[in-house]
């Protein structure tokens, strides 16, 4: 039987994996325990997770925000829904370097970031309950 964790451990976990390059950091969830391990490159030698962390059946291997389509296509959801007067702008800024940065400046310019973060954090939310359920993880 897999332990129940609270939504906020999950969320903290994802917004630890998401915090770097896709592989740089991870974070795993005992299924038994409901325990999250945190791995990363950047953390000390004493950090100490389990060394069978890649088996499937006792640990979740929580997503990256690219695993759950929360990056480029979001915000150009977002842009289509509540600024569709710059989405030509914002196709734009996706088709080159620095297009997260242009995106924010956009929101900013618009003055729609209070707007862009609830967006996203409902989005964000919505993915995670949905992953966790896929995954038959059970969030307190």
């Amino acid at each position: 039987m897999s332990a129940a964790i609270p939504y906020d451990d999950l969320h903290s976990a994802f917004n630890f994996v998401s915090a770097g390059a896709p592989y740089e950091r991870n974070a795993y969830i005992a299924k038994d325990t409901g325990e999250v391990f945190h791995a990363a490159q950047i953390y000390d030698a004493h950090r100490r997770i389990p060394h069978d962390v890649d088996d499937d059946e006792r640990y979740w291997s929580v997503p990256h925000r690219q695993d759950l389509d929360l990056g480029g296509r979001l915000e150009l959801k977002f842009v289509a829904e509540h600024m569709p007067a710059q989405l030509a702008v914002a196709e734009e800024f996706f088709q080159r370097r620095g297009a997260h940065a242009k995106f924010h400046a956009l929101v900013e310019k618009e003055g729609k970031q209070a707007l862009w973060r609830q967006y996203e954090q409902h989005a964000t939310e919505q993915a995670l309950r949905k992953w966790a359920t896929e995954e038959g993880l059970a969030l307190a």
